[in-house]
């Protein structure tokens, strides 16, 4: 997965995480945050908030308990 930044710092390189593992990250930018996750060979966007809590599983994402479109499905 990873993060977009808004400004000079901040890391939009991928990394890993485990299965089952979490993690947090000083996302404050009230924009919002554009998340790629990579699931096998192809890596999908996901529109996120600061307040976001996101939960990544092998067949979706949520925010919250709320299944999330990716972001170039959100009108489709």
């Amino acid at each position: 997965m990873s993060i977009n930044h808004w400004g000079t710092g901040g890391d939009t390189d991928p990394f890993k995480m485990a299965p089952g593992a979490s993690d947090s990250w000083n996302c404050t930018d009230l924009r919002g945050y554009v998340m790629y996750v990579q699931l096998g060979g192809s890596a999908t966007p996901y529109y996120v908030l600061s307040t976001s809590n996101i939960v990544i599983y092998d067949d979706k994402v949520t925010d919250s308990g709320q299944t999330l479109l990716p972001a170039n499905q959100r009108f489709g």
